[in-house]
């Protein structure tokens, strides 16, 4: 009997450590599993942010920037190592405060036109989006904004303006010469109406 109770503790035992093992194995697995998945994520959403035709700026709760990409990079003239760590007030032209402020109320926030002046002072026409930054578990990271040249959207309404004030133009000067032709239609009928009723050589 005791020998049957000693195989049987140590069959449990033996039991208890197999399935310790099996449970090891599948956990290591499942984390490498979910290490690389996390791991490709990150790859992925990390290309997506830099080959984005659209600067894309990310701030923490103190406003300081903490992401950059390179379309950013550019807009602003800068790199993104420069960039990352400095308040975002520093990036004149672009009211951040009220933009933050307005995220933080809940309300949308998006393609507000404005002007951001570079260190060289060239004024270039932007249009920001902005957005709160949230996990899983509704904890604020910070905010995210995209900020868009609209330099060439800019030049392209001025021509479509352009081009319809020179429309108008043109329609209201065909107006006018027909409002002018007629009166001189019947001036000129009314001459020649006279002409061939006033004798040769009266007048002269």
């Amino acid at each position: 009997a005791e020998d049957f109770r000693n195989t049987a503790i140590i069959g449990i035992i033996v039991g208890l450590l197999a399935l310790g093992g099996f449970l090891s194995l599948f956990w290591a697995q499942h984390y490498r599993l979910s290490r690389r998945l996390l791991h490709d994520t990150n790859a992925f959403a990390s290309e997506v942010v830099t080959s984005m035709p659209s600067g894309l700026v990310t701030a923490d709760e103190n406003g300081r920037i903490n992401l950059v990409n390179s379309a950013a990079s550019r807009l602003f003239d800068m790199g993104g190592e420069r960039l990352e760590g400095m308040p975002l007030h520093s990036l004149a032209g672009i009211p951040w405060e009220s933009i933050t402020a307005l995220v933080e109320k809940g309300l949308p926030v998006h393609e507000q036109e404005h002007v951001f002046m570079t260190a060289a002072g060239e004024r270039i026409p932007v249009s920001i989006s902005a957005s709160r930054v949230v996990n899983e578990e509704n904890i604020r990271l910070g905010y995210l904004y995209l900020v868009e040249d609209i330099r060439e959207r800019k030049r392209v309404q001025e021509q479509l303006r352009r081009s319809e004030r020179l429309s108008a133009l043109g329609l209201m000067a065909a107006r006018v010469a027909h409002e002018i032709r007629n009166p001189l239609s019947s001036i000129k009928g009314f001459a020649r109406l006279f002409a061939e009723k006033v004798p040769e050589g009266v007048g002269k």
